[in-house]
């Protein structure tokens, strides 16, 4: 989303021409093969359009106008129900977010005691959910975005005032007026509340009613200078606000990226676990299959001069290749480390996980020549049980068929 202006847009977007509440219609068309990201999408859009509904009502009624944010919010919610019925709940999601932190610019039209709150709210969530640039970025936007928002003294905006009024009266013409309130953001704080801006309104009118007295300035003057004030401060606090806004909404975008590559990143954890899991299950249920239709033919105290590399053989040391291969990857998921992996890193190891499904399988046959040549006299004491736990070893740590071959290798050039 973009702002130019006073205007917010949303790029990519599907073209939407279909009428409004179709898409929630269409969603309940299907019920199959939900995940819980879809369910909690489903649940959360209706009661978030009943909250900015309270919302673009509540500002109306403030000042009758809602300004451009109110379409960008509404565009954004319905193309999260598109999306939605698209099966992809995670750009509806996005969509979502996009509403929510527009909000910002609804609560800068409200009051800045409002988009104070709300950055306060979020300071506090980032202090506690975010780390590294993301967390320092995020605190520097709304720590000036609450410095900003926090009103001064009001003793200094008076004297601020006079001054003002001063600067004016010197000129004893309104254009001189008009001077003043040029640089009137560096010499009096814009953001303040309703009373402290009429405070400052009926200290200049006192002000420019004793000038009168003086004959320094005519009332015409008087009440033009008072008009061109309470107009110019209303528009500059405004302008202001949405300032601040800008930077709210940079801030909470950055916190829901954050939040959106958390889930990316357990999706992209959970997804490895079922496969990995599946993959085992597969492979040892294969090797049970075998086992129950020729039980004679799996001899565990088979000597390995018996053992010939046949279907069984290969078979058995495939299975539990693949078994320790996957048992190591399920072993790393359920380690503390993985809690502080960003989501380049998850994606990288998920990568890594399955490769070494096919490293373990070929340095379990590997190991398995080995065995059979036995290059290292290990005599009869390999039956084929050992050569089925040796091969799940193989698997989980492809270092284990290493270590022989580095050792062969000394030994022959050793000679």
């Amino acid at each position: 989303m973009n702002q130019t202006g006073n205007s917010y847009e949303i790029h990519n977007s599907p073209p939407l021409t279909t009428p409004a509440n179709t898409w929630k219609e269409k969603t309940d068309t299907y019920h199959w093969f939900r995940s819980t990201s879809h369910q909690r999408l489903k649940t959360e859009l209706p009661a978030y359009e009943l909250t900015l509904a309270a919302l673009i009502q509540e500002v109306k009624t403030h000042n009758q106008s809602t300004g451009p944010w109110q379409a960008s919010c509404e565009n954004a919610i319905e193309q999260a129900w598109y999306w939605l019925q698209r099966r992809n709940p995670e750009a509806a999601w996005r969509c979502l977010n996009i509403s929510i932190r527009t909000e910002v610019y609804a609560l800068a039209a409200l009051s800045a005691e409002r988009l104070k709150q709300r950055a306060i709210s979020l300071k506090n969530e980032s202090e506690k959910k975010l780390s590294g640039w993301r967390h320092a970025s995020t605190l520097n936007l709304l720590n000036d975005a609450i410095n900003a928002l926090t009103p001064p003294d009001p003793a200094d905006i008076l004297e601020s005032c006079f001054l003002l009024a001063a600067g004016a009266l010197e000129g004893k013409i309104l254009e001189a007026f008009e001077g003043v309130v040029g640089v009137w953001r560096p010499r009096v704080p814009v953001v303040c509340s309703d009373a402290t801006r009429r405070s400052l309104v009926a200290a200049l009118r006192e002000r420019l009613q004793e000038s009168a007295g003086k004959a320094l300035l005519t009332d015409a003057q008087v009440t033009k200078i008072l008009e061109v004030f309470e107009g110019r401060l209303a528009e500059l606090q405004q302008s202001r606000l949405d300032e601040i806004a800008s930077g709210v909404f940079e801030a909470q975008r950055l916190l829901q990226e954050h939040y959106a590559n958390e889930h990316m990143r357990s999706q992209a954890l959970r997804v490895q676990a079922i496969w990995l899991v599946l993959i085992a299950f597969i492979a040892s249920s294969f090797w049970i299959l075998l086992l129950l239709w020729n039980p004679v033919a799996f001899s565990f105290s088979q000597t390995m001069v018996n053992i010939e590399l046949d279907l069984r053989t290969l078979t058995s040391v495939l299975t539990f290749a693949i078994l320790g291969a996957s048992f190591s990857g399920l072993r790393a998921l359920a380690q503390d480390s993985i809690k502080n992996q960003k989501l380049p890193d998850v994606l990288y190891n998920r990568l890594v996980a399955f490769i070494r499904l096919g490293t373990g399988a070929m340095a379990a046959l590997v190991l398995f020549m080995i065995l059979k040549a036995n290059v290292f006299n290990f005599g009869d004491n390999i039956n084929f049980a050992l050569v089925c736990f040796l091969s799940f070893v193989a698997g989980f740590s492809e270092k284990f068929v290493v270590g022989f071959i580095e050792r062969y290798a000394g030994e022959v050039q050793g000679k």
